[in-house]
């Protein structure tokens, strides 16, 4: 453990004390607040937190605790029990009430008993945002369990408006086939416009197009904004290229600015080169800040180098400093590495704060070696404001990550933090040795002493990882060019290595699926034999289903012709399955083969994993070996047998089966006895080429 490490710990131990024992509440609040900011290491402060919870008194300090545990999600399961406990005693407050809802739906699946108390606040509560939060919750508990609520409250006429509407987005996140099924009978029922409006956006985010030409008439044509934003805002979210035309319209005509800015977002979505020349002049007349704000983002996801351009000019002339900072945020969607001079100068010059704080932060995603010297010169000003500085810092490590150790080392010579030098110095080692190692070597001549010990230090840890025992090793073999030929071969031997790894693992994958497939068949083939009638549960048990459910399912998805009845819990094997006949043969054989439609299956010579309609292996070249029964890849290491007089394969037992229910070869269709039927014996190994 680093010293950075130990002393993070010792002093989430030291909050973890004052938060569980300290009778002084300020205490207790900023503890907690130092906590929140090390989240990302204090998952074992979740029994605390609970315990102090559970016995807290001051409002602020419980306020914290609840939004923190939710944070944690399903980790914070054993919060439930304490949440549900404060919950009528806060049903009428609505910011606990709210985290503690929001609580609820961040732990998720674990938030099971939560169920009953929200679907209350969904049905009782008198402040529409709450029900909307419980909702939103309870989707994420109990997912499509909630379908049936969210249908009953999206037909009610006299339920409130906007919660109608959550409820449709809600319903929308679930989007299985019975959502569609259900938004669409509940869109031919209702009268009400405005939710008409988003259950057609619903549909059309759910796949539905025929939606598509009502959605582009409403944007069109209706005289109600909220129609009209809606239909622009779905345009977007489906990315619809034919909506382009109403889209530029709207966005440059429509009365209403909501329905604008939304017009323009859909164009951003939709990636509308032909909107670029429109937006731009949107940006230099429009007036409305929002709007102007949507249309520099719009173009941040367009791109393009006329984009870029005015994107640069807005982040220097711009009267409006909200929207040059939001052409830096666009600049950057872009990847624009070519901005980087004029984010440095506006890092350097500019008057407003929070420009220079963005540029800097930019600069971060975009900057490389040219930026790295003019970003040192500012951290070694002494004047230079801290919070600059911090960013400053973590852009520097953010581009020596990139492979740029002279940032890193830029960090070190102006910083005397311990832990910042250490981080920095770290983070050098791991950087790709054929970009370390010559400005390691060039920093090596720095004129400060420690500057150069601490270059030799990191060449040595990066020749320790490549086999060498100090740097001047290092430094010798990198001149001759010997460190290039030994990373490249072991590149190769590392790729080598990763594909054996995942054929592996995907022939045990495969191979694990045909046991279970094969367990299935022989399964299914006593069921039919043996059986007329046989309890959901135990078929699902016999066949290896998770549950009857999965079994139910399966049997739904069967052709009409192969159905079996379910009556009370009851599997009504057909009669036809059960006669000796070549139509009940090949019946049972197309449900055996409805099981594999989803299998894995894998080459019989090499073992590389294929699909079922492969012609041939991708990996040894053979032309995939089929079953004459089934049809199937025969994979590696099935027994097989085949047919002595015209030789075709199949699965040893498929063909024995049809044998001895036929008396002929499936493929040739000549009479034979089960004995000519010749097993094939396989080394099970990889073929070799």
């Amino acid at each position: 453990m680093s010293n950075e490490q130990k002393e993070r710990e010792k002093r989430i131990d030291e909050f973890i004390i004052d938060l569980s024992e300290n009778p002084d509440e300020t205490i207790r609040f900023k503890a907690i607040q130092e906590l929140i900011l090390l989240h990302d290491y204090t998952e074992k402060t979740i029994p605390t937190l609970i315990e102090t919870l559970q016995n807290e008194g001051n409002y602020d300090v419980m306020y914290l605790i609840i939004g923190e545990l939710g944070n944690f999600g399903s980790k914070a399961e054993n919060a439930i029990p304490v949440l549900l406990e404060l919950l009528p005693n806060f049903y009428e407050d609505d910011e606990i009430l709210q985290l503690i809802i929001e609580a609820f739906g961040k732990i998720g699946k674990a938030a099971k008993k939560a169920e009953e108390p929200l679907k209350k606040i969904i049905r009782e509560h008198d402040i529409r945002g709450m029900r909307v939060y419980a909702m939103q919750a309870l989707e994420r508990i109990i997912g499509s369990e909630i379908i049936t609520l969210l249908d009953r409250i999206i037909r009610n006429d006299e339920e409130d408006e906007i919660v109608r509407i959550e409820a449709i987005h809600t319903i929308t996140k679930i989007g299985t086939q019975e959502v569609i099924s259900r938004l669409s009978r509940i869109l031919n029922q209702i009268k009400t416009e405005e939710v008409k409006v988003n259950i057609e956006s619903a549909l059309g985010e759910l796949g539905i197009s025929e939606v598509i030409p009502k959605l582009l008439t409403r944007l069109k044509e209706s005289d109600q904004s909220y129609e009209r934003s809606v239909a622009a805002e779905a345009m977007g979210k489906i990315r619809v290229k034919e909506a382009i035309p109403v889209l530029l319209e709207a966005a440059y005509e429509d009365p209403d600015d909501l329905v604008r800015a939304e017009a323009v977002k859909a164009l951003g979505n939709i990636k509308s080169k032909e909107s670029t020349q429109l937006l731009i002049s949107i940006l230099k007349d429009e007036r409305n800040t929002e709007l102007r704000l949507e249309v520099v983002q719009a173009l941040g996801k367009i791109g393009g180098k006329e984009v870029i351009d005015t994107l640069e000019k807005v982040t220097e002339e711009d009267s409006e400093d909200d929207v040059r900072i939001k052409a830096i945020d666009s600049l950057v969607e872009i990847d624009s590495c070519e901005s980087s001079t004029i984010l440095t100068a506006l890092l350097y010059e500019d008057e407003n704060i929070n420009v220079r704080k963005a540029a800097a932060k930019a600069l971060g995603y975009l900057g490389t070696k040219d930026v790295i010297t003019p970003l040192v010169d500012i951290l070694q000003e002494d004047k230079e404001d801290e919070e600059i500085l911090e960013i400053i810092k973590n852009t520097l490590f953010q581009i020596g990550k990139k492979g740029y150790p002279s940032a890193l080392v830029g960090i070190i010579k102006c910083c005397d933090e311990m832990d910042i030098r250490e981080k920095a110095t770290n983070a050098i080692t791991q950087i790709e040795p054929m970009k370390a190692i010559p400005e390691l070597m060039q920093i090596m001549k720095d004129s400060d002493s420690l500057i150069r010990s601490l270059a030799a230090f990191m060449l040595s840890e990066i020749g320790k990882k490549l086999g060498f025992e100090d740097y001047e090793q290092l430094i010798s073999a990198f001149k001759s060019g010997a460190i290039e030929r030994n990373i490249a071969q072991r590149q190769i031997l590392y790729e080598l290595e990763q594909k054996k790894q995942e054929i592996l693992a995907k022939r045990e994958s495969a191979e694990a699926e045909q046991a279970l497939q094969h367990e299935r068949e022989l399964n299914l083939r006593k069921i039919i034999k043996r059986y007329s009638e046989i309890s959901l549960e135990r078929m699902a048990k016999l066949l290896k289903f998770k549950d009857t459910l999965d079994l139910e399912k399966w049997l739904l998805e069967l052709p009409d012709e192969l159905a079996f009845q379910v009556q009370k819990e009851v599997v009504k094997i057909p009669q036809l399955l059960q006669n000796e006949s070549r139509e009940a043969e090949e019946a049972i054989n197309k449900i055996i083969n409805s099981f594999k439609e989803v299998s894995l299956y894998t080459c019989y010579y090499c073992g590389y994993p294929i699909e079922k309609d492969y012609k041939l292996c991708p990996d040894c070249g053979e032309e995939i070996t089929r079953c004459s029964v089934c049809k199937l890849p025969i994979a590696f290491g099935d027994n097989i047998g085949f047919c002595v007089l015209c030789e075709s394969k199949g699965h040893l037992d498929h063909l024995q089966e049809w044998v001895k229910a036929k008396g002929v070869c499936p493929h040739c269709l000549q009479k034979i006895p089960i004995e000519n039927i010749i097993p094939v014996e396989t080394e099970k190994r990889k073929k070799t080429r």
